[in-house]
């Protein structure tokens, strides 16, 4: 029996583009993004796992670009790779709510999760949310899986996992988690019915 599912947040209940970020700076050929894509990378990594502030962030990321970029160009861009909720997926979850608990799984950092609260509506939805920035450890990290493991006070077969990522959702199944891997809507509402979820 599933007694909460869990869901990923990029892709799964809002567009992810990293992409867009890309573009907003003007670097959309491979070749401009070669000598700064790593170094940014990590830093996202970095500010995922809580190891930072939003404003240390930024001005970290502006020393990458070698001050090209004001802050709130690279604010702006930042955000850009969050666009429109998945159609659908509030309807999802308002359905679910009637029989199991729902939990957000993420990783994200404090300024995106600020961004979704004022614009994502299906997040209000979701009775608890385990984030990778509060965690200080990012998917597929077992310290993340253990951590919701240990907090929802359920074994870990009670819980269904929804990530679009494969390798996230291998790290939950080593788990010992239920888990389905996100391609669409229709597919994951087959899903929940076997569970008799919807």
């Amino acid at each position: 029996m599933v007694n909460v599912v869990l869901f990923d947040l990029g892709n799964v209940l809002v567009r992810f583009t990293p992409e867009t970020f890309w573009r907003s700076l003007e670097l959309s050929s491979l070749n401009q993004q070669i000598p700064f894509a790593a170094k940014v990378k990590t830093l996202s990594n970095q500010f995922e796992r809580g190891e930072f502030s939003a404003d240390d962030f930024f001005h970290r990321l502006g020393r990458i670009f070698d001050g090209k970029f004001s802050v709130p160009k690279l604010q702006k861009a930042f955000s850009s790779v969050l666009t429109k909720p998945i159609e659908g997926m509030e309807s999802v979850l308002a359905t679910i709510q009637t029989r199991a608990r729902t939990a957000l799984v993420s990783n994200t950092n404090e300024y995106h999760w600020d961004y979704c609260r004022k614009n994502i509506p299906a997040i209000h939805r979701l009775q608890a949310s385990y984030l990778s920035f509060k965690i200080c450890a990012m998917k597929p990290d077992p310290k993340f899986y253990a951590h919701v493991i240990e907090a929802e006070k359920l074994e870990a077969d009670q819980m269904l996992f929804v990530d679009d990522v494969e390798e996230n959702v291998a790290g939950a199944e080593r788990a010992g988690m239920r888990v389905h891997l996100f391609k669409t809507v229709k597919l994951l509402t087959e899903t929940l019915r076997e569970y008799d979820l919807l």
